[in-house]
């Protein structure tokens, strides 16, 4: 048999789809009724019996009943109709679906059930025995074919991208209408970063929730692997945002992240004046430097640092180092020395930070300290200050987050 005996005719509807009651019956399994026709017995006894001895002509309207009910498959299957959904009335009927039988689920759809059990009985909807996907995420959409970004103060948007538009709330595939969802920090708490998690009506994204609630990678079938809402699987997490005072939205490249398709974003803050200090403990250099950002709990958090300082005092040594949250400094850092007084040099180190809690807003900023051994005078440089006749750069600090 080949692909081309394909039958070149399809049905375009069931046979005698518009017979009236009167000329069409349905096919039971049994009948009570010893001239008409039954599933158990086909067309019974009597209608193969002679009329004069007794018997009786088969009746029309049974042959009009059992050929709608098998070419309305015929119909369905060449509509393109495949897997039906998983039926229990029929499965009870019959003993159970066997082995290798292919079931859509009811709750999800594009999701499938394959039977690995003879005579299965149990639900696979509801996590029932003896059934395995059918492909992994059911119909193969992409998931998180999203961003969100910030439109105003006063709104971030949800917006279809990444080559589609399907977001998977609930084991269901949902679709991001074309203009997006809206958010408002209406009634929010600036200062607060806020979980923003998509909601879903018949299968469009139709809101926007934001909460304090932390998330959880879902077990539940059918949206397994999906990031929700702690708690409640009927929200999945699309990004992470702070609310300044208004309160509004931050317009700040790294205080509002995306879950999906992270990519780095940075945000650069520079010392607004220079800094001079002759302090032998660790102190932070201004809170003009202070770099505020969030940051998921699994990343890692960049720093770069340029700029220069001046040993006012020779035999002189200054160390210089990025802290966050506080004057703890990390390493790496920059120490510049010098036997002359008046010497300038360059600040250029870079680092990475781990474990940052995600919950909460952080900051780095810019820490410094003379040596103890030959103590003196230090400029760290901010603004746009003349030192010894030249420019110098002035002490930046860029954070570069993923979001």
């Amino acid at each position: 048999m080949q692909s081309s005996n394909i039958p070149s005719t399809k049905l375009l509807e069931a046979f005698a789809a518009s017979a009236s009651g009167s000329f069409i019956r349905l096919i039971p399994k049994t009948t009570s009724d010893p001239n008409a026709a039954s599933l158990d017995l086909g067309f019974p006894p009597t209608t193969f019996t002679n009329e004069g001895a007794g018997g009786v002509a088969p009746a029309g309207k049974d042959m009009n009943g059992i050929l709608n009910e098998i070419s309305a498959w015929i119909w369905w299957q060449n509509g393109g109709g495949s897997f039906l959904p998983y039926d229990g009335v029929f499965q009870a009927a019959v003993g159970g679906y066997p082995k290798g039988a292919v079931v859509a689920s009811v709750a999800t759809f594009g999701l499938f059930w394959l039977s690995t059990a003879e005579n299965n009985t149990s639900d696979p909807d509801t996590g029932g025995s003896g059934w395995i996907r059918f492909g992994a995420t059911g119909l193969q959409l992409q998931n998180g074919q999203c961003q969100l970004v910030y439109t105003s103060g006063s709104q971030i948007t949800l917006l279809p991208g990444h080559g589609g538009n399907n977001l998977l709330v609930a084991g269901q595939n949902c679709s991001i209408p074309a203009a997006g969802v809206n958010l408002a920090p209406s009634g929010l708490t600036p200062g607060t970063p806020y979980y923003i998690y998509a909601a879903q009506t018949s299968g469009v994204i139709s809101s926007l929730v934001p909460s304090t609630t932390g998330h959880i990678t879902d077990t539940t079938a059918g949206n397994v692997g999906n990031e929700i809402m702690s708690g409640d699987p009927t929200k999945t997490l699309v990004g992470y945002w702070l609310v300044g005072s208004g309160p509004a939205w931050s317009s700040n490249p790294v205080q509002g992240l995306n879950w999906f398709h992270q990519k780095p974003r940075s945000t650069t803050t520079t010392l607004s004046s220079t800094v001079t200090s002759a302090s032998t403990s660790v102190f932070e250099l201004s809170s003009s430097i202070r770099n505020s950002f969030l940051s998921w709990a699994a990343n890692q958090v960049r720093y770069d640092v340029t700029g220069s300082v001046n040993l006012l005092t020779p035999q002189n040594a200054a160390l210089t180092a990025v802290g966050f949250d506080g004057t703890t400094p990390e390493v790496p850092g920059s120490m510049y020395e010098s036997f002359a007084a008046s010497t300038t040099g360059n600040l250029a180190f870079s680092g990475i930070k781990t474990g940052l809690s995600e919950t909460a807003s952080h900051y780095a900023t810019l820490l410094g300290v003379v040596s103890i051994i030959n103590t003196g005078t230090v400029n760290w440089q901010g603004g746009n200050a003349v030192i010894s006749s030249s420019q110098n750069p002035p002490c930046t600090l860029v954070v570069t987050v993923d979001g």
